[in-house]
């Protein structure tokens, strides 16, 4: 499996993934089956010992179209377990249609201070709804935070004079850690996108 990175602009080599299928760089039309064989071309150049990146969610395969907008941080970190580096984003589903994306919200994530609307493309064009929607979430993603990090305290104590060389209870202390850094992202998404509504009502009011 190749590593999974997209784009950012404070990365030094360049940034982003730096291989891609060969075939749908010289022929976007071309329909690749999943499964079936391809080839790999890079995108720039690479220096020997480099290491090879692939997005697995921007990329210029066919099979990654329109996938941009739903297949984000969350869906990585269900099906490979770790929490991508920035850029990361988010889709927060603020109706009952949570298979739309367009029902609700989608935002990249660009640093700890930083952020960006896809969908809307503003945050002035969210309803009341949608705002009080994000306030609770934030509330109720502090909520599972929280007992998450009293899970790993407590594990930390039951297991202090204990022999940790049981594949189960590290790997199960593992998993708490990395669910743990994924609730930290999405407190952080959803913070930033709070504050950019709050920041655009604000300016409203005062013009």
């Amino acid at each position: 499996m190749v590593n999974h990175r997209n784009y950012h602009r404070d990365q030094s080599d360049g940034g982003g993934h730096n291989i891609d299928r060969s075939s749908t760089l010289h022929n976007p039309s071309l329909n690749l089956d999943v499964d079936g064989d391809f080839q790999i071309e890079a995108l720039r150049d690479i220096k020997r010992g480099d290491q090879l990146h692939n997005s697995y969610n921007q990329c210029h395969d066919i099979t990654c179209d329109d996938i941009d907008t739903s297949y984000i941080t969350s869906s990585i970190f269900i099906d490979y377990g770790f929490v991508e580096d920035y850029p990361r984003r988010f889709a927060f589903h603020t109706d009952n249609d949570e298979h739309d994306p367009y029902l609700g919200i989608v935002v990249e994530i660009v640093s700890d201070k930083e952020m960006n609307f896809i969908l809307p493309s503003s945050p002035s064009e969210l309803n009341e709804h949608q705002v009080n929607w994000l306030q609770d979430e934030l509330e109720h993603t502090f909520q599972k935070k929280n007992k998450t990090t009293e899970r790993i305290e407590r594990h930390k104590y039951q297991h202090s004079n204990e022999d940790n060389s049981d594949d189960d209870k590290q790997q199960k202390q593992h998993e708490a850690y990395m669910l743990l850094e994924y609730y930290n992202a999405l407190t952080e998404a959803i913070e930033l996108t709070v504050k950019s509504t709050t920041t655009t009502t604000t300016t409203t009011t005062t013009t």
